[in-house]
C-alpha cells in the first residue's frame, strides 16, 4: 500500500516527460508565427469568398505562419491557428471565408480549408 494520499497511484496526466518536451516545441514555435485579425464568424461557402465582406467587423486575433502581421506577405498554404502554438489541434477548424485587416488597414477576406489558406481578396 502506498504512503500519501489517495491519488497516488493515479495517473499523471500530461506530465510525462514527451508530453511536455512536445508542449514545449510548440510553444518556441509558436514565438515565430504572425499575428492577425479576423472575425470569427465564417461564410460557410468557400466558393464565395466574397461575401465574407459583408460580415462585421474583424475583432479576433488569430496567428499565422505568413510573411508578416496582418496576413503580409502570406501565400496559399500558410496555416492560421486561434493559439499561438504550431500544432494542428490549435488551426481554424471551421472552413469558410473569413473578414480579416490586411497590413495596410483594408479589409480582406481570406478562405481558410482544412486550416490553411487557399485565397486573399480584397473586399
Amino acid at each position: 500500500m502506498a504512503l500519501g494520499n489517495s491519488n497516488a497511484q493515479a495517473q499523471s496526466r500530461g506530465k510525462n516527460k514527451p508530453v511536455i518536451v512536445k508542449r514545449r516545441k510548440e510553444v518556441v514555435a509558436g514565438k515565430g508565427l504572425f499575428t492577425g485579425t479576423i472575425n470569427m464568424t465564417p461564410f460557410p461557402d468557400v466558393n464565395k469568398p466574397l461575401s465574407a465582406c459583408a460580415l462585421g467587423t474583424p475583432d479576433t486575433t488569430v496567428f499565422h505562419d505568413g510573411g508578416g502581421d496582418n496576413f503580409a506577405g502570406v501565400t496559399i498554404g500558410t496555416k492560421v491557428y486561434t493559439r499561438r502554438r504550431v500544432n494542428d489541434d490549435f488551426t481554424l477548424s471551421t472552413d469558410g471565408a473569413y473578414k480579416a485587416i490586411n497590413d495596410r488597414g483594408d479589409n480582406v477576406s481570406i478562405t481558410i480549408v482544412n486550416g490553411a489558406m487557399t485565397s486573399l481578396n480584397r473586399c
